[in-house]
């Protein structure tokens, strides 16, 4: 991923934690993460 992406994404994930701790008034907990969603999924439809 180019580091201008990831930046993105982290910003964005960033804005999502806020939002979501000022709706729901708990922080958000991640349990599960995939490294690489794109070539995960791209791996289920080739199989």
């Amino acid at each position: 991923m180019s580091q201008q992406k990831q930046f993105h994404h982290a910003k964005a994930l960033g804005a999502m934690r806020y939002v979501y701790q000022r709706v729901v008034g708990k922080p958000l907990l991640v349990h599960f993460v995939m490294a690489d969603a794109d070539k995960g999924q791209r791996n289920a439809v080739e199989e």
